[in-house]
């Protein structure tokens, strides 16, 4: 949701209306904000009771540490892609990501901690 909304925000900045731009950020902020939350809630069911506050806080930490890289690369896709290529770049990210954890992490649906 977040990627498909991030590429049509991107494409109709110079040529909408308020309330269209506003719609569709909106529909960036909720899709991030579900990612966000799911990949959360997931990372906190990966790890044993005894480590899983140490676990999620260095994954947390980590991926704070990935953001600054990543404001980086995003600035330089700016500059020579602009806007577009910006939201094409995060939202391959977040496919990879998606299909990442998707296909090659541990199902937990359904599942008692001791059984991950």
């Amino acid at each position: 949701m977040a990627a498909a909304a991030g590429l049509l925000l991107s494409r109709i900045t110079q040529h909408s209306n308020f309330a269209i731009f506003t719609v569709i950020g909106a529909g960036v902020a909720v899709g991030n904000s579900l990612m966000s939350l799911s990949y959360h809630t997931y990372q906190s069911e990966l790890f044993p009771t005894p480590m899983r506050a140490r676990a999620v806080g260095f994954v947390y930490s980590f991926s704070r540490l990935s953001a600054m890289v990543s404001s980086y690369i995003i600035a330089a896709t700016l500059d020579h892609a602009g806007s577009v290529g910006v939201f094409v770049l995060i939202s391959t990210a977040m496919l990879i990501v998606a299909l990442t954890v998707g296909l090659l992490g541990p199902r937990t649906c359904g599942l008692a901690l001791e059984q991950i």
